[in-house]
């Protein structure tokens, strides 16, 4: 019997499950080595960001405690460092709303269980008697619902 923190693993929301026939790995010449450059051509790609978002993003995310705004803006072509800085946080918030699409999929798919028996308080594990769609508050243990163990297939 699986415990019920493994059902989320078993059904992961992924791209390809909607119809992406991507592979993540797709844009890098070398998967085990990805270049900052390719990763931001990928997101470049995408309908989220444009190229300069892309590149300000990953750019920023990876070389900003090696570099001042003015020499990230300067060494990737930004004309100063506050546009790099604008086009920078208007990727991170384009990246945060596909990533809160995500998980607002995810959260739909897999709603939390409670974690304890309704009726009597005790750890629920991986056998309950529930209904998520009925009444979220109904999850008791098999003792509690009157279910004889011997009788789960």
């Amino acid at each position: 019997m699986s415990d019920k923190k493994d059902i989320p693993d078993r059904f992961k929301t992924t791209s390809q499950r909607f119809g992406n026939d991507r592979d993540p790995e797709d844009p890098f010449d070398n998967p085990l080595y990805p270049r900052p450059h390719e990763l931001a051509a990928a997101l470049a790609d995408t309908a989220h960001l444009n190229e300069k978002e892309a590149k300000a993003f990953v750019h920023g995310h990876l070389d900003r405690d090696l570099l001042s705004d003015e020499q990230l803006a300067e060494h990737h072509d930004f004309e100063n460092a506050a546009k790099f800085s604008s086009y920078e946080l208007q990727g991170k918030h384009y990246v945060a709303e596909a990533i809160w699409i995500y998980e607002l999929i995810d959260a739909y798919r897999h709603p939390p269980i409670p974690d304890e028996c309704a009726e009597c308080g005790r750890t629920l594990g991986a056998t309950f008697v529930g209904d998520l769609d009925k009444d979220p508050q109904s999850f008791r243990c098999l003792d509690c619902a009157g279910v004889d163990p011997d009788d789960i297939p």
